[in-house]
């Protein structure tokens, strides 16, 4: 005999906006952490994001940005799906780990796939970490295939006689605002040549 259990809606997807922050990175920050623990990673504890780099990912994935709600308005899942020409992926996407194992997931992810095939992609990927077996079958069922390995490097900046960046969450006052407005400029001059 099963136990009674109530049942548990998902709203969505919706387009997220500022004020949901505080939620993309409380399931982006659990469900990554438990992914890793059950890795067998447990002291693993992934942080939270800096609000720009939350505001930046849903500026530049526009439509493409969506987040599903439970029945209490709490962020359950989301989905930062981005095109560029004929290519798009998704990432990041997670699903908070209460309701993992649902469907939710999928319908996720199918709701992206849907958005950026109608955008008349040729190309469509996302990323995930090699030792995940769970999530490459979890993948793999929905028409992803395994393409080439993505390694990433990193370099010691502050070990070779330079000054470590600075971080734009550790930038007071009106500078972080600043550098930001100096990378759109950057961004919106044509390169040279």
């Amino acid at each position: 005999m099963r136990a009674w259990l109530p049942e548990r809606q998902v709203y969505g997807p919706e387009p997220p906006g500022e004020r949901d922050t505080e939620g993309l990175n409380r399931v982006f920050a659990d469900a990554f952490t438990d992914r890793y623990r059950r890795d067998g990673l447990v002291g693993v504890r992934v942080p939270h994001l800096n609000p720009q780099v939350w505001r930046y990912a849903l500026l530049d994935a526009g439509a493409g940005a969506m987040l599903w709600r439970d029945e209490a308005g709490q962020v359950v899942a989301f989905n930062i799906a981005h095109r560029s020409g004929a290519e798009g992926w998704m990432g990041p996407l997670a699903v908070r780990p209460d309701r993992q194992g649902a469907g939710v997931g999928k319908a996720v992810v199918q709701t992206a796939v849907d958005w950026l095939l109608g955008q008349g992609l040729t190309t469509l990927g996302l990323e995930t970490m090699p030792r995940t077996v769970e999530n490459i079958g979890f993948y793999a069922r929905l028409g992803f295939s395994p393409g080439h390995l993505t390694v990433t490097l990193t370099n010691d900046i502050p070990t070779r006689g330079h000054q470590p960046p600075a971080l734009l969450s550790q930038r007071k006052g009106t500078a972080g605002g600043e550098a930001l407005e100096a990378g759109r400029a950057a961004r919106r001059r044509p390169p040279p040549g």
